[in-house]
């Protein structure tokens, strides 16, 4: 279950809520109650993810997103027909991850088991672990690298800036959203 309310003292708004696959496909593994609903200003709602289908991987975590889109209401009265109006929805989408019970080692550990591999300017990210795993602060010759979600008993290529030494730094985002304390890592040349 999870909470939306909507803070506008003064808006109304059409809630939409479903659950999409990793590819960003609606998936039929997961229902959200109530799918639509009406916010007026003020109120809060609970939404109830139920995973209804699928068997999803028992040695790994499998990823979705879950959405939630508010679309503004519209109230003719207070708009000049004189004037040309935009509404925009916005859509807020997270990641849903399905983790399956006694997966090793544990989360914790997990970001200690990542090696980087350099091939040219490109860089391999390695991931031996059951789990997603956002990489964040990631720094390389001490310039920024874009964030990566390694994927678990996988590996992911990134561009590396100019210059880039034979080390990495990165924190990752735990299950509670914080950022974890910065890692240094040795980023190797790849036997390619």
């Amino acid at each position: 279950s999870t909470s939306v309310r909507n803070t506008s003292p003064t808006d109304t708004y059409m809630v939409q809520s479903w659950v999409e696959n990793a590819d960003g496909n609606k998936s039929h593994d997961f229902v959200v109650t109530p799918p639509l609903y009406v916010s007026a200003p003020g109120n809060e709602n609970t939404l109830r993810i139920m995973r209804v289908g699928g068997t999803p991987p028992q040695d790994r975590e499998s990823l979705y997103y879950f959405v939630v889109k508010a679309i503004p209401s519209i109230d003719d009265s207070k708009n000049d027909s004189n004037k040309s109006v935009i509404r925009i929805a916005a859509a807020t989408r997270m990641k849903l991850l399905v983790r399956p019970a006694n997966l090793t080692p544990g989360l914790e550990k997990a970001p200690a088991e990542l090696s980087f591999h350099r091939s040219g300017n490109q860089m391999e990210v390695v991931n031996p672990t059951p789990y997603y795993l956002t990489l964040t602060g990631i720094k390389v010759a001490g310039k920024n690298v874009e964030g990566i979600l390694a994927p678990p008993k996988s590996s992911i290529r990134v561009n590396l800036p100019t210059g880039a030494s034979n080390s990495i730094i990165f924190s990752t985002i735990n299950d509670y959203g914080a950022i974890t304390p910065a890692i240094t890592a040795p980023l190797t040349h790849s036997a390619e």
